[in-house]
């Protein structure tokens, strides 16, 4: 009877390591998949140039408030080099960042200097601020799709 509870009290302990592992793995891709976000954010703000392909899946899909897509990471990549060329200084400001399962949101402030065309606008040297929420699906460490929300009358502040 003795040995009988001696081996169900090690089964139970094994039981309990193994679940606290199982949980730490969980924890830890949560916190990997949360790197690549603010790695992606890092580094559009330092201006990289071949950053894209380091985080983000070639068959990405980006929906914006408006309803419309963002299909491919070509796509992706001029959107962007337009942006930063418009933006050179443009930072991302992280606020708050959660993470469940595939799933990443943040929220940032984001700040820069319009000193390059943008959307038909003449540079001009006004600085732009608005805030962000940003959820990013990642699979295989990389961001496979994203949905962004913010008003997109915060341009109206360069024409003004």
């Amino acid at each position: 009877m003795k040995k009988i509870l001696k081996n169900s009290i090690i089964i139970f302990l094994l039981l309990m390591i193994l679940s606290m592992i199982a949980c730490n793995i969980g924890e830890s891709q949560t916190e990997i998949n949360k790197a690549v976000v603010r790695n992606y954010a890092k580094e559009e703000d330092q201006g990289s140039k071949d950053f894209v392909d380091k985080y983000v899946d070639p068959d990405f899909v980006f929906h914006y408030p408006n309803g419309a897509q963002l299909k491919g990471i070509d796509k992706l990549k001029n959107s962007v080099k337009s942006f930063q060329s418009a933006l050179p200084d443009g930072n991302h400001q992280i606020e708050d960042q959660l993470a469940e399962g595939d799933k990443v949101a943040t929220r940032y402030t984001w700040t820069g200097t319009h000193k390059g065309i943008y959307m038909g606008i003449e540079p001009t040297g006004k600085q732009l601020k608005f805030t962000m929420l940003e959820i990013c699906q990642i699979k295989n460490g990389k961001i496979i799709e994203g949905w962004i929300e913010f008003d997109p009358s915060v341009f109206n502040q360069l024409k003004e």
